[in-house]
C-alpha cells in the first residue's frame, strides 16, 4: 500500500530520524505541499497543505507552521527549500531573517525521503520519475535516476530531453506533448503528420504552431520528465484531449492497461518487445518506445495491449539502467519515488524485476512518493549538510 496523502492518523505522527542538533524546518514544493520538522530524532510532517498557488493558501500555509512550532516548542535554526526561485515556498523560505537557508534538489529530496522513512544512510539508486522539478542544470527534470546519499547526488541517468511546447501549458493540453515526442522520434514533417492521424482534434493551425515552438525553442523549455512522457502516450492512445486535473492522462493510461498483459504470451512482455531503447552515457534514448508506440496502433494492436507493453518497457529500461549502475560500483539499495510511483502497475513491475535482478527495491510506506512528502527529504539533506 503506497499513501497519496498524509490526513487524520498519520499526522503529526512522525518519522524516526538518527538525527540530533539544531531544528530543521523543510518547507516543501509547490503542489501537494506539506512542511516538516526535523528535532530530537523524529521528522514530524505536517497536514496536506495543498497547491501553493494563492495568497491565501500561503497565509494558511505560514500559520500552519507557526502552529507547528509552537505544538512542538521548536524554533527552526535551519530551513530548507526547493533549488526552484519561482516556488512561493522557497521564496517564503527566503522571506525569513536568522536563519540558515539550505537549497535541496528536488529528486534529490524525493530519493532521501525513501531513505530517511527506511533508515538508510546511503548511498543508494534513486529512481525519481515524476512531473516536473528544477534540475541542478537550469532544465526541467523528471525522469532522474540518481546514485545518493544524505549530503550529495549524482545525476546518473536520465530520460532523453525533449521540448515542452508552451511550459505549463502543455501539461493541461497533452496532445503538445505527444507532439514534441513525435517530432523528436520522426522528425519535423513526419512528426506533425503522424500526430495529426492519431490525434485528430489538433487542428493543423495547433500544430503548426506547437510545431514551431519546438523547432525554436519558444517556450519550450527542455524537459527530461517521465511524467510527461506517459501523458505523450497517454493523448496518442486516445487519452484526454483536456486534462482537467493533475495526472489525468497519465491515470487513464495506466486504466487503459491493467488487465491486458493476463492475456499477452510472455514473449511479448519480455525480451520480444517490439519497443527499442537505448542507454548511452547515463541517457535513456525512448525514441524508439514512441515508434513502438505509433507502430501498433497504425497496426491496429488492442490499445490496452499497446498501453501494457509501454508500462512493460518503461519498468525493463528503469531496471537495465540500475543494474548497469549496479555493475558499474552503485549499492543495490533502490528507492523508487516521484509522483509516477503512485501508478500501481508500474511500481509492482519494478519491485518484481528489481528483486529478480538482484536489487533491493524500497518504496514509501508512510509518507507519499509525490511532492507531499518532498520537504522530510529536505530536512533529512539540510540536516546532514549542518556541518
Amino acid at each position: 500500500m503506497i499513501p497519496v496523502r498524509r490526513a487524520r492518523g498519520y499526522v503529526p505522527r512522525s518519522v524516526a530520524v538518527d538525527y540530533e542538533g539544531p531544528a530543521v524546518l523543510a518547507v516543501g514544493g509547490q503542489q501537494k505541499n506539506t512542511f516538516c520538522l526535523l528535532r530530537n530524532r523524529e521528522a514530524i510532517l505536517s497536514q496536506h497543505i495543498g497547491d501553493l498557488d494563492t495568497a491565501e493558501v500561503l497565509e494558511y500555509f505560514g500559520r500552519a507552521v507557526r502552529h507547528f512550532e509552537e505544538l512542538f516548542e521548536t524554533k527552526p535554526e535551519i530551513v530548507a527549500h526547493d533549488l526552484h526561485p519561482g516556488y512561493l515556498s522557497t521564496q517564503w523560505a527566503k522571506s525569513l531573517e536568522g536563519v540558515r537557508l539550505v537549497g535541496v534538489q528536488h529528486h534529490h529530496a524525493h530519493v532521501v525521503s525513501v531513505m530517511a522513512e527506511f533508515g538508510l544512510e546511503g548511498p543508494v539508486i534513486g529512481v525519481a520519475y515524476d512531473g516536473t522539478g528544477y534540475g541542478a542544470d537550469g532544465t526541467v527534470w523528471g525522469g532522474e535516476i540518481l546514485v545518493a546519499d544524505r549530503r550529495e547526488f549524482r545525476r546518473a541517468a536520465h530520460l532523453r530531453p525533449v521540448r515542452l511546447p508552451g511550459g505549463e501549458g502543455a501539461i493541461r493540453r497533452p496532445a503538445r506533448t505527444a507532439l514534441s515526442h513525435l517530432i523528436d522520434a520522426f522528425g519535423p514533417e513526419q512528426g506533425v503528420a503522424k500526430a495529426r492521424g492519431l490525434m485528430p482534434y489538433l487542428t493543423d493551425g495547433e500544430a503548426r504552431v506547437v510545431a514551431r515552438q519546438v523547432e525554436r525553442g519558444i517556450n519550450s523549455p527542455m524537459c527530461s520528465s517521465m511524467g510527461r512522457l506517459f501523458d505523450a502516450v497517454a493523448a496518442m492512445l486516445g487519452a484526454t484531449a483536456e486534462a482537467t486535473y493533475e495526472g489525468q492522462p497519465a491515470m487513464e493510461l495506466e486504466s487503459m492497461a491493467h488487465g491486458a498483459g493476463d492475456t499477452l504470451p510472455s514473449a511479448s512482455l519480455g525480451t520480444g518487445l517490439p519497443y527499442e531503447y537505448g542507454i548511452v552515457d547515463g541517457v535513456i534514448d525512448t525514441r524508439g518506445v514512441v515508434r513502438g508506440v505509433v507502430d501498433d496502433l497504425e497496426r491496429g494492436v488492442d490499445r490496452g495491449e499497446t498501453a501494457e507493453r509501454f508500462h512493460e518497457r518503461v519498468a525493463r529500461f528503469t531496471v537495465d539502467a540500475c543494474k548497469r549502475l549496479h555493475e558499474d560500483g552503485a549499492p543495490s539499495d533502490v528507492a523508487l519515488c516521484g509522483g509516477v510511483m503512485q501508478n500501481a502497475r508500474l511500481a509492482g513491475r519494478l519491485l518484481v524485476l528489481l528483486e529478480e535482478a538482484g536489487l533491493k527495491a524500497h518504496v514509501h510506506r508512510e509518507v507519499p512518493p509525490n511532492d507531499g512528502g518532498m520537504s522530510l527529504g529536505q530536512a533529512v539533506v539540510a540536516a546532514a549538510r549542518r556541518i
